[in-house]
């Protein structure tokens, strides 16, 4: 990844950033999914989405909003062990 070739704040904060987009894409795609009779497809995008949250989480455990938006999708999504565990912030 980027981060193997630069390890500075900044491009840090980019990573963090460009994968929450990719996860609210991946949201916003599910939206459109359950919208054209397909909430088995839209799931699995939500379930993306939650995937690639936690994984710019990992690279930014600071970020607050971002676990609360984890913990409120994952909430959607029934997946109750990884809302709790952002709910309960600071993540360990």
């Amino acid at each position: 990844t980027a981060l193997m070739l630069d390890t500075s704040a900044e491009n840090r904060k980019i990573v963090v950033e460009d994968l929450s987009r990719v996860a609210n894409l991946a949201w916003d795609y599910a939206d459109g999914y359950d919208k054209h009779g397909e909430p088995q497809k839209g799931n699995e995008y939500r379930k993306a989405s939650v995937a690639v949250g936690i994984t710019a989480f990992g690279y930014d455990t600071t970020n607050k909003e971002l676990a609360r938006v984890i913990a409120e999708h994952a909430t959607q999504i029934g997946d109750t062990a990884v809302s709790r565990k952002f709910r309960a912030w600071p993540v360990k």
